[in-house]
């Protein structure tokens, strides 16, 4: 069901979609779901419609009543609800995360239409800036091939109701339960401040002999500080949730604060396979930049040679 939502191989379904276990399965079976790297599912179709069958369209298990479950079996059964909320923050996470890479897809094709558009005379690093965006440019879209807006609005279509519906499940109010709300940066007096000092690293290495500022260079800013700013919303919201997860399974507060750095290293734990470009990172070395957000700073500094 998590791939019918993402499908790039036929039309993705809408989170409410009405499905039922006879779809399940045979989508299952049309994309070799049942068929692993080193093996096939052995369990037999009957026993798999059995499951659907009640876990999909609700059909009661025959005797279910005259059951009796061994005591670590019901003692389990009696935890869940602890354990519900500890799945259900851990989805509002991963829909905060993973809600990022849309949105970095659209910042990466603004910069490099602005890059690739640049007047006047293009100094090295900013060819390089040019080379490195079209290079990941080129890797996303081949990765997801729709036009970006398609892709992003299929993509928080899903986010959305994943992060909606967790919230209902934890009780949270109405007026709080929405993604969009989690993840609308703010604006503050620090981010000012790393605006300047990117604009100011960004002119010196953008503008040959010191030219002064002028509307491309105001235009990549915007765009950069605005992506930098969308990180430190989630990065804040991801952090409330991580407390929230911390309480509940009485684990110390992490020594380490979480940075949108972060979300990079957990996106490419999933999938060791494929190098997904990450935009602070293409910035950063090609530019030879330190930027690292966190809940409350958005750090940008120029590398030492050390």
């Amino acid at each position: 069901m998590h791939g019918m939502l993402y499908s790039l191989d036929e039309a993705a379904l809408a989170p409410d979609a009405s499905m039922t276990s006879a779809e399940i399965y045979a989508y299952a079976e049309r994309h070799a779901l049942f068929h692993a790297t080193y093996g096939v599912c052995a369990g037999p179709k009957a026993k798999i419609d059995e499951f659907l069958r009640v876990l999909v369209d609700g059909h009661p298990i025959p005797d279910a009543e005259s059951v009796v479950l061994d005591g670590p079996v019901q003692a389990a059964l009696d935890d869940l609800e602890a354990a519900f909320d500890y799945c259900l923050y851990g989805l509002q996470a991963h829909a905060l995360v993973f809600s990022l890479w849309p949105a970095m897809r659209a910042t990466y094709e603004q910069l490099f239409s602005l890059v690739d558009a640049w007047p006047g005379e293009r100094t090295a690093p900013l060819s390089g800036v040019r080379d490195r965006l079209a290079r990941s440019v080129h890797y996303l879209q081949a990765e997801a091939p729709l036009p970006v807006e398609a892709y992003r609005a299929a993509r928080e279509r899903v986010y959305a109701d994943m992060y909606a519906h967790c919230a209902h499940g934890l009780g949270a109010p109405a007026a709080a339960a929405t993604l969009a709300a989690c993840r609308a940066p703010s604006w503050t007096a620090q981010q000012a401040e790393a605006t300047e000092r990117l604009r100011g690293v960004l002119r010196h290495r953008f503008s040959p002999r010191g030219a002064a500022d002028g509307p491309a260079l105001a235009s990549v800013v915007t765009v950069v500080m605005e992506y930098l700013r969308q990180e430190q919303a989630r990065v804040r919201a991801v952090g409330t949730i991580q407390q929230r997860i911390n309480r509940l399974l009485g684990r110390p507060t992490p020594c380490q604060p979480l940075t949108a750095g972060d979300f990079h290293l957990f996106y490419q734990l999933q999938d060791a396979q494929h190098r997904q470009p990450y935009l602070v990172e293409d910035l950063a070395e090609v530019l030879g930049l330190r930027m690292v957000v966190t809940q409350d700073t958005i750090e940008v500094a120029e590398r030492t040679t050390s």
